[in-house]
Formats: C-alpha cells, structure tokens, sequence
C-alpha cells in the first residue's frame, strides 16, 4: 500500500461549528452556567443532565453530518434519481394563454406557420333572439327578433410557410389551418371564442432598385445581401431563441416559462414587436434598411409596386394578402463609380427567414436535476 492509498482521519479544523462535538459541548457548558448556575453546580461528566447535553451535541453532530452532502445526495433515491417527488419548473411556471400575445404565439410555434395576428374580431355573425319561442337562431324570424351582438370574438390570421416540413414531407394549408385551430381551442380562454382560422395569401412585392456600392468582394453575395435584408423587412418573421442558448444567455427561467409552454424555444416580446401586419411600405424604410448593410455606398434610385404602378414613396398594402418579395420580377442593379456590376432578378437570392430555428434540446432535459447517489441518511 502506498502513503497516497493510505486511509487516515483528518485533523483540519471542521469546516463548520455543527460538526464540532467538543465546541458544542463547551457552549452547552457555558449556557448551563450562565442559566442555571446558582442552583446546579455540579458540571461533572457523571451529573445526568450533563449527559443529556452530551447526547444532544452528538445528536447535532450527526445532523450536520448528513446536512453536509450535496443537495442532489440529499434528494436521491436508491436508483439515483432525483427530485421525483418534485413537480420540474416546466409544468409549475408555464400558465395557459391570458393575453392576445399569448395567443399569437401559441399559433406562431405551430409548424407551419410563419407569422400570425390575433386580434378582436371587428364584427360577429349575425344570431337572432327570438323572444316568442325564447331561443336563438342563426336566420331571423319574421316576428320579434332581436339583433345579438357577440363579445369576446377574436380574428386570427396567419402567414403559410411553405418550407415547414414534417418527416420530410410538406404541409398543406388545410392541415395547418386544423392544426392552428385545435391548438386555440385547446387553450381557449374562458368567454372567448374564435372565428374561422384566415391563411392569409401571398402579395407579391415587387422592388426596383439602382445601388452604388464600394469595394466588395463578391457582387453576387452583396445582391443576396440586399435581397435577403428585402425580403425580411417586407415580410419579417418572429425569430425564436432555443432554451438552451437563451439559458446561456442568462435569460432567468422564470422569464422563459412566462406565458404557455411553446415547442420551438423562447420567442421574446421583442419579436413579436419587430414582426407586425404591415400595412404601407415606405421607401425610406427599404432604403435605411439597404444602406445599413457593410458596402452599400447610396441607393440612387427606388421604386417599389404590388403588380400595379410603382411608387416612389409609399405603397399601401392588402389588409386581407400577406406581402413578401417577389423576387422573380424584383431588379437590382449595382453600380461602383458608374460602371455596372450586376444587375438582374433575385430569383434563388433570397430565402425568407422562417420564425422555426432549430428547437434544440427539450427543455426538460436542459433543467433536469443533476443525478444524486443514495446516501442512506436515514439509516
């Protein structure tokens, strides 16, 4: 056997004052005394009460001793798992849908979808009262009907994506609309109901553009670059953040399970925010947007059309079409000191940036407690 294979008895000071029977006696003592002192003055190790001390700073002792194991020890079981008699934070602090939020985001973790809007419904369909039969009806009845006007009607409407795949094959717009549809009524709010679930169509937006560029490596990276930086502004898309990255992070996991559980990882207000119905676009705004990119030198013209005649400064836009680039009939045209440098249709330039990134590890498993080993304190 060798000196480091060798077992012994530490002699270090206890890390703590618990584990320490001599010091726990030694204030026993002292306590006694300043107590009971003008009427017990025996303190001899043979006087019963002295024993009685002994045996609660041994008792104390012991106590610490089992207290000084790590937490997960402290929780384990004889297999080794840990915090079974625990509910995990992923089913304590996740809460059905309240808000308008919650909802929209419920619809955007769907596969499938790409952006959505829940909004209050701006009418109802029409139901009657009847007050001589005392029932409703969808038709009026040609005697004393009465006009019901619905509350708590909410309109939801969302952008088909048609990159969404499952098990490699894609979706139909009709198994997304189900598929959105039982997972509001799912988390129905109480006093709410919904009117048929709207996929919006696609508006085509077409962008001709003159750029002036600086010294760039590629010329047909920078016009993906633009078209790319186009596309997503016309057409944004709420981006979420897998757990595993928010929780590196350091977004607190109560803030990660506030609202209902989502599938695809953390989606923040902020996203939500960045991803609203557009309604006009503006030309100043597609120009800010081309010109924050590393390169771009001056946008010297740009015109922007919907299939109709192009605008110069403002477009607006169907309220009931879903607008994104159409990047077959979209020009570019990039310039560097007057000579050409490319020119041409977007067509396989741009992508548009879908609100799915990779989900990443489940959340469970990211918040799993860390195995323990079975002490057997209780023995």
């Amino acid at each position: 056997m060798t000196m480091s294979d060798a077992h012994f008895l530490p002699v270090a000071p206890f890390t703590h004052a618990a584990l320490d029977y001599e010091r726990l006696r030694q204030e026993g003592l002292a306590h006694l005394e300043q107590l009971a002192g003008l009427a017990w003055t025996d303190f001899n190790d043979h006087d019963p009460g002295i024993t009685i001390l002994e045996q609660l700073c041994y008792a104390l002792t012991d106590l610490a001793y089992r207290l000084d194991y790590e937490i997960p020890d402290l929780l384990a079981r004889t297999d080794g798992e840990v915090g079974v008699d625990f509910h995990p934070p992923e089913a304590m602090l996740p809460n059905a849908a309240v808000t308008l939020d919650d909802l929209r985001r419920l619809v955007i973790d769907v596969v499938g979808v790409r952006n959505a809007w829940v909004l209050p419904a701006a009418g109802s369909p029409p139901i009657y009262y009847d007050e001589l039969a005392k029932g409703i009806s969808l038709t009026p009845p040609q005697d004393n009907a009465t006009a019901i006007a619905l509350r708590g009607l909410l309109q939801v409407r969302y952008e088909y994506d048609a990159a969404a795949q499952v098990d490699g094959r894609a979706l139909t717009v009709a198994e997304v609309t189900a598929a959105v549809t039982h997972v509001l009524h799912a988390q129905r709010p109480l006093g709410v109901d919904f009117l048929p679930v709207q996929p919006l169509s696609p508006e085509n937006i077409e962008v001709v553009a003159r750029i002036e560029i600086g010294l760039v490596d590629d010329a047909r990276a920078m016009l993906a670059d633009l078209a790319q930086c186009l596309a997503d502004y016309i057409s944004p898309a709420p981006r979420f953040t897998p757990y595993a990255v928010a929780l590196q992070q350091g977004i607190p996991l109560e803030t990660l399970l506030t609202g209902p559980l989502l599938h695809h990882g953390y989606l923040d207000p902020a996203e939500l925010a960045r991803a609203p119905k557009r309604e006009l676009l503006h030309t100043s705004d597609l120009l800010r947007e081309m010109m924050a990119l590393p390169g771009v030198e001056a946008v010297t013209s740009l015109e922007i059309s919907a299939g109709g005649p192009y605008a110069a400064w403002t477009l607006p836009l169907n309220a009931e079409l879903a607008p994104r680039l159409d990047v077959a009939n979209s020009r570019l045209t990039l310039v560097r000191r007057g000579q050409l440098v490319s020119s041409g249709s977007l067509a396989g330039l741009a992508e548009r940036a879908g609100a799915k990134t990779p989900a990443g590890p489940p959340l469970e498993t990211l918040l799993a407690p860390p195995a323990g080993r079975d002490r057997h304190l209780g023995q």
